[in-house]
This record gives structure tokens, sequence and C-alpha cells, in this order.
């Protein structure tokens, strides 16, 4: 592999642990936005956003299609949908407290592109202890191994991910015992043990590649310490290394 081709996959997989963060369960016509004020608040403000869009593509566009519209996994990383507006001043309401629309961080181009290159195959949303992953397929792998990326979200700086900055440090300061490990740990076990592992065994997938940005380059290091009989290669940005053996 050349200079160029090595820095393509890096930055490919960078993108890749960068869209972990993407709140993917939005995108589910099955979830049920009504359970949360602020989730069916979201979905209220996107289809106002949407409105205007559907009705100049289609005059004759009815109330009931509007009631079907439902983000996608690329308006989920769409920075177009990454805050609220104030509904008075049409002004970006993007503090640090202020609540999310969709939160996402790609360019409408990029998000377009990467949903073109990638397919979403399953996706664990945030769980108790804050873990979440999810399981892409390179639709353009150049190998059968490479072909499977499980991705795992790192750190959410927010105040009702507070779990999030506790393990950060934990890390930190005593990523050498690993008697008291992270709960994330268990969960992404659970995750694996009960939703991907019979999906790849059905697949006949015998290798993935994990990746994973801060806090999640920690997990995806220790799933490889895990699972190393299903791993074809691990990539980590800006996290602490777990162990000498993951390197």
């Amino acid at each position: 592999m050349n200079n160029k081709q090595q820095i393509n996959r890096l930055r490919d997989n960078a993108e890749l642990a960068w869209a972990a963060y993407g709140y993917f369960h939005f995108a589910n016509p099955n979830y049920d936005f009504n359970k949360d004020e602020i989730d069916k608040e979201r979905l209220k403000h996107f289809r106002d956003i949407k409105r205007d869009e559907l009705i100049k593509q289609n005059p004759n566009t009815t109330d009931q299609e509007l009631q079907n519209t439902y983000p996608t996994h690329t308006d989920i990383l769409n920075m177009e949908y990454k805050h609220f507006r104030d509904e008075k001043t049409g002004k970006l309401k993007d503090s640090f407290f202020d609540d999310k629309l969709f939160d996402g961080d790609f360019t409408p181009t990029q998000a377009k592109n990467f949903f073109e290159h990638y397919e979403l195959l399953e996706y664990c949303p945030n769980t108790d202890s804050g873990f979440s992953a999810t399981l892409f397929k390179d639709t353009k792998a150049d190998s059968k191994d490479s072909e499977y990326i499980l991705s795992f979200r790192g750190t959410e700086f927010k105040l009702e991910q507070i779990q999030d900055l506790l393990n950060d440090y934990y890390i930190g300061t005593n990523n050498s015992d690993m008697n008291r490990v992270i709960e994330q740990y268990f969960d992404m076990l659970l995750f694996y043990e009960e939703t991907l592992k019979p999906l790849l065994q059905e697949k006949g997938i015998a290798k993935i590649n994990v990746i994973g940005h801060s806090l999640g380059g920690y997990l995806a290091q220790l799933f490889a310490l895990s699972y190393p009989s299903i791993i074809n290669e691990v990539y980590t940005y800006n996290t602490s290394l777990e162990s000498k053996s993951v390197a």
C-alpha cells in the first residue's frame, strides 16, 4: 500500500468513527417520538423544515404525505439539521445548553456520499451506561475481510452523558485495572452476542474491522482483545492504548 492509499484509508476510517456519533434511531419510522417531549419536538421541527422543500418539488403534496416524512440516515448526519431554529427569529439555537435537533456534523454532500458508500446494518442507541455502536457495510470494499465495520461512539459532551466523562477519567487514570472494567464494556459484549454475532454468522462473515474515536477507540481495543479471532483491522483515533497486544 502506498502513502496515498494509507492516507485515504485513515481518512475513510476516521469518517466511520465520526459517523458513530449519529442518532440513527431517529431515522427509524417505528421509533416512538411521542415518548419524549423533546423527541416529539424534533420530528415536528424536521417536518416543518421539509414542508417547503416538499411543496416546492410537488405543489400537490398532501398533509398525509408530510406526516409520513421521517429523517433518513443521511439527514441524521447532515449538519443542516444539527440545531433547532428559533421559530420567531430564525436563528440557530446552538449554545452548549440548547437541545440539538440531530446534532450531525457532516456537510450535506459528505453525508450523501457517505451513505452511497456505506450501508447501515445495525445500530445500538445509547444504553443506560451510554454505550452506542453501529455496524456498517462497505459497499466498495476491496476484500471480504474489510467489508464489515463496527464503529463505537466516543464521548458525548452533554450534561445527561456525564457517565462518558467519568469513563474517560477512569480510562485515563486506571486503564490497567481490568477488574473494574467500565459498564459500557458489558453492554458492548451484549450487543455483539445478541445482535451482531447471529447476523455475521448468518452472512458467513469471519472477519470485521473495528473503529472508534476517544472512548470509542478504547472500546474498540477491548473488543479486539475479547474477540481476536474475528478481527481484521483496528483503527482508533485520539484514544489511550489499552494494551500493547492491540498495537
